[in-house]
């Protein structure tokens, strides 16, 4: 089964980044790496105290899968993708809030799901920040190696 179709069945939509989206790109390819912009969900506030951690883990889902959406858009099909590098997200969060781990697991599984063990396991980090842009709960970027 391709990965587009694993992602399918997941409930996963790709979207393809707008192209007006001024002096960056959304992903760019160097050799046989792509690394992507940093991509948010549509929901906003603050992990800890507007939004609950079980909520952080679908945003933050989401979130990948648009970066999953800036790739395919450089490279035509996930299914050149050899494996998945690193994931970085950043959480708009409270200084009380600590479940940063479980919010990070809703990236995790929807890519180790959409790509298998050997191809989507990855390395990860992440950031609790006092704000992101336009209030958003979160943001992932990506850096995924790739073959033609």
């Amino acid at each position: 089964m391709q990965v587009e179709e694993r992602l399918e069945d997941l409930g996963v939509d790709l979207e393809t980044p707008g192209e007006d989206t001024g002096k960056f790109a959304p992903a760019v390819r160097s050799g046989n790496l792509v690394f992507t912009s940093a991509y948010s969900s549509d929901e906003t506030g603050k992990l800890g105290a507007d939004v609950p951690a079980t909520q952080g883990y679908h945003e933050v889902r989401e979130a990948a899968a648009r970066c999953l959406g800036a790739v395919r858009s450089v490279i035509g099909d996930l299914d050149k993708v050899s494996q998945i590098v690193k994931i970085q997200v950043f959480l708009n969060c409270t200084a009380e809030f600590t479940d940063q781990v479980q919010v990070l697991h809703g990236a995790t599984e929807l890519i180790v799901d959409a790509f298998g063990e050997q191809v989507g396991r990855h390395a990860r980090s992440s950031a609790g920040v006092l704000q992101l842009h336009d209030n958003a709960t979160v943001a992932v970027d990506m850096i995924v190696e790739v073959t033609d």
